[in-house]
């Protein structure tokens, strides 16, 4: 999938998330994680945020890189639950736009910025970061291994990667027709396997890989996205057929239907990982 893709995917679609997800509330793009107790979908967002900067151990000294930050949601989390410093970035001029009015809004000026680049090449020098931080970005990336080697460069010694995402099932083939559907309705990339994604980690010098298995805490979040799929079916089709629509926003809702039906049928589950650099 093409950054320009990506871009596009994000840019037309900006306005959906801002109503079935809250987006200027929450600030998350991300699937929630809910763990026993969570009541609302807000709370399943941020408990995401703070599963992954547990995992990572981001504290008051550490510098974070968010490769693939959306509207800053987490960035600004990470600054102001774990008062560090963070640089976000992603490839959607809107994100950057509503991003930076988002940390305006929230007070933290001084401790995050987001920028418009791509993170599998970026302008940063080496040694840069004490962690990256990929939230559901990275399935975005056609090339896992171009992004592996950014974030190897960019991480001091020591550094560490943290991620969560979709990861398709042992015994699945890549060409699995209804996980390229959800794909392509997302702008996403050939989901990889965790087999898949630790070797490219470990190609490129990551080491101590921890896997964790989430697909049971965001079942709820599966449901979440069928149910407006159901509820917006027909009026996407009445809105498309009258006034037309972008390539992305017309077939978008399609997107809950197809990320349903595969998860149901146990190709695709959802996974956290830390790894670090010698």
């Amino acid at each position: 999938m093409a950054n320009s893709n990506v871009a596009d995917y994000y840019n037309q679609t900006q306005q959906h998330y801002d109503q079935w997800w809250n987006l200027k509330k929450d600030m998350a793009l991300h699937y929630g994680l809910w763990f026993p107790g969570t009541q609302t979908f807000s709370e399943s967002l941020r408990n995401t945020n703070k599963y992954l900067a547990e995992l990572a151990a981001i504290n008051t000294n550490t510098r974070v890189l968010d490769a693939g930050c959306g509207v800053g949601g987490s960035a600004i989390f990470l600054a102001k639950n774990r008062n560090c410093q963070v640089t976000g970035i992603t490839l959607s001029e809107k994100q950057v736009l509503r991003g930076n009015e988002n940390i305006i809004k929230s007070g933290v000026s001084n401790r995050v910025e987001i920028l418009f680049m791509d993170y599998t090449s970026t302008t940063f020098q080496d040694n840069t970061f004490d962690v990256v931080w990929a939230c559901e970005s990275l399935s975005s990336c056609h090339d896992k291994r171009d992004f592996a080697k950014e974030a190897a460069r960019v991480l001091k010694p020591g550094g560490r990667l943290v991620l969560s995402d979709f990861f398709r099932n042992n015994n699945v083939p890549q060409d699995d027709q209804l996980i390229k559907k959800w794909c392509q309705s997302w702008a996403m990339a050939p989901l990889s396997t965790v087999k898949e994604l630790k070797s490219t980690l470990e190609e490129n010098g990551f080491s101590s890989i921890r896997v964790k298995e989430l697909s049971a805490e965001i079942a709820p979040t599966v449901g979440r996205l069928y149910r407006g799929y159901l509820l917006g079916a027909i009026p996407s089709k009445i809105y498309n057929s009258l006034f037309g629509a972008s390539q992305y926003s017309r077939t978008h809702y399609q997107s809950g239907k197809f990320q349903y039906q595969s998860f149901r049928k146990g190709l695709w589950g959802y996974r956290a990982m830390i790894c670090q650099l010698p």
